[in-house]
């Protein structure tokens, strides 16, 4: 019994023996990967830099640019406002979708007329007629109508009330308008 016990013994001084050459080994490759980890890591980091600031030069264009080259405007009142939102967002990006908005709603104003008592008519039928999205679309369209309430319900009950003049003075508001 002494015997296997030694034996014993001397398996498991064996056994440990192996676990700390092995535990070297694995500490001494693994050194070696944060070694090269950390040299190709900080290559990469510098790369994604790079990459960032190159991304962040972003060109801004003017309302006129939009409204003069007639591109779709696919931007939406809830994606303005998440992307305007978002702090990762540049000062050009947030600059371009301020300017698609003030656009869009000068492309949209362009084609409506407005009354002596304030109500405003349109003469458009889908977004599509002046490339902008149709959920700005809507939202101009309800805009309206609700101007168009207001104005009604002080007419009916003869109180006085101000609504915003729709004319060149406003268009042009818009087309030299600049964020604060």
């Amino acid at each position: 019994m002494r015997f296997l016990l030694k034996r014993k013994e001397g398996y498991n001084e064996r056994f440990l023996s192996y676990l700390w050459r092995y535990y070297q080994t694995l500490l001494q490759q693994g050194l070696l990967f944060l070694l090269a980890l950390l040299l190709f890591g900080c290559n990469n980091t510098a790369d994604n830099n790079q990459t960032i600031a190159n991304t962040q030069k972003v060109e801004v264009k003017s309302i006129k640019e939009y409204v003069n080259d007639n591109d779709f405007i696919a931007i939406t009142l809830d994606v303005y406002a998440n992307q305007v939102s978002r702090s990762s967002i540049s000062i050009e990006e947030k600059q371009n979708l301020e300017n698609q908005m003030v656009a869009a709603t000068y492309r949209f104003y362009k084609h409506c007329i407005q009354d002596d008592k304030g109500r405003i008519f349109c003469n458009l039928t889908c977004g599509k007629n002046i490339n902008i999205s149709e959920e700005l679309f809507q939202r101009k369209m309800k805009d309206i109508e609700e101007t168009n309430k207001y104005v009604e319900k002080h007419l009916k009950a003869g109180t006085k009330y101000r609504v915003g003049k729709l004319d060149e003075k406003y268009l042009n508001s818009l087309l030299n308008y600049e964020a604060k």
